[in-house]
């Protein structure tokens, strides 16, 4: 008897501390006092953390949402059907009534949101007037203040993205300006620095010289930039003039790895391709006023194999200076040497219509010359011509001795 007693005793001071604590946590609230309340789903795990004046105020066990944090006075206060979301900061996300898996951090972040969802607000003011926005995140004090309903945009920086509202955006910078140090736009996959209109996938706008300047750690160094006035890179460059250059000793180098064939690096103006390197069969080749790279001269009877040149040019070559390393003419000097009588010659060219070993005018009308081959030809005739001069010089004497005996005979 005595321990029914004293169990219906236990049940009743049970009941009563539930009672109690019951109408302390509904005084909290209607008190405006600093509260903390857990909630549970209905199976005894809490779902729900509101720390604050008026933090989760709206919200109820009736009410169908779950997991949701918020923590300072006021945050969270008008949700009533949004879920996962975490409000920490004094009025942070106190508009929100249905927006989901929000994470708003700092006093007034996510001010406004009412259904926006999928957002992270960090720092003070955040996102502040964002009400239906979604899939943003803004980093920074004030970052994407005035951004409303803006959908996927990335704001990093104090004030960053403070002045827009719009979609995709990527906004790194330390001010509100709408031209971020760093800018970029997710739906057209481009990025700027110094530049929120990029016209390719990487555009880098400055003032000053040089736009891109990359170093190693011994300094070497490449420079890329347009030129803002004269002579800002050298001597000879121009406002306006695209750049490359390597500074303290560095070379140039242009390369394309690998070995496939028929691959080229241009350097072209519009309309057409000014010079060309190019790999042919793994062998290089340069072409300057043409892409044309033959590999032999002439007609199907009468061709020349030129696949071993490098250099073609269209239009002339202009030079102060050519050398040219080849064979040299003075075997004809050699006592070996068969020099063709000048009546030989005479009937070679009444025949062939041209010199001796000399290409005719069809065949360098149809092959071309080559420098060094010709130039030996055209010293092998002066040293036969030499040597026919000679040879006449000695006929011219020896008559002359047979004039001046008959003269002094008389």
């Amino acid at each position: 008897m005595k321990n029914i007693k004293t169990t219906l005793l236990s049940l009743c001071v049970t009941v009563v501390v539930s009672l109690c604590n019951a109408q302390t946590q509904e005084t909290a609230f209607a008190n405006q006092t600093n509260a903390t309340l857990a909630t549970s789903n209905g199976s005894g795990a809490i779902t729900e953390t509101f720390i604050g004046n008026f933090a989760g105020q709206s919200m109820s066990n009736g009410n169908n949402t779950w997991h949701n944090t918020f923590i300072g006075a006021n945050s969270g206060q008008n949700t009533i059907n949004g879920n996962l979301n975490t409000f920490i900061g004094s009025q942070s996300g106190i508009s929100n009534t249905s927006g989901n898996e929000n994470v708003f951090l700092g006093s007034f972040s996510g001010l406004l949101n009412n259904k926006g969802r999928l957002n992270t607000f960090i720092g003070a003011r955040s996102g502040q007037l964002n009400s239906t926005g979604r899939q943003n995140t803004f980093l920074g004090a004030y970052s994407g203040e005035n951004n409303t309903t803006g959908i996927g945009n990335v704001f990093i920086g104090n004030k960053s993205g403070g002045n827009i509202n719009t979609n995709n955006r990527l906004f790194i910078d330390n001010s509100n300006t709408n031209t971020p140090l760093i800018y970029g736009d997710f739906a057209s996959n481009v990025l700027g620095i110094n530049t929120n209109n990029p016209q390719a996938i990487f555009h880098v706008q400055k003032e000053t010289n040089p736009n891109i300047r990359l170093s190693d750690a011994s300094n070497s160094t490449l420079e890329i930039g347009i030129a803002s006035a004269d002579t800002n890179y050298n001597s000879f460059s121009k406002a306006g003039d695209a750049i490359f250059r390597t500074l303290n000793g560095g070379n140039m180098i242009f390369s394309i790895p690998g070995i496939n064939g028929d691959r080229e690096i241009s350097f072209a103006t519009e309309g057409s391709k000014v010079m060309t390197i190019k790999e042919v069969d793994s062998s290089g080749k340069v072409s300057i006023g043409t892409q044309n790279t033959p590999n032999q001269l002439g007609t199907q009877s009468n061709t020349v194999n030129i696949s071993n040149y490098k250099l073609f040019v269209s239009g002339g070559i202009l030079t102060e200076e050519l050398r040219v390393r080849t064979g040299w003419a003075d075997y004809v000097f050699d006592k070996t040497y068969k020099l063709k009588s000048l009546t030989e010659v005479e009937n070679y060219i009444e025949k062939n219509g041209h010199l001796p070993n000399v290409p005719s005018a069809k065949t360098v009308a149809e092959q071309g010359i080559e420098m060094g081959n010709i130039t030996k030809i055209q010293q092998e005739k002066i040293e036969e011509l030499t040597l026919y001069t000679i040879q006449q010089q000695k006929e011219i004497d020896s008559l002359k001795k047979i004039v001046d005996k008959l003269l002094s005979s008389k």
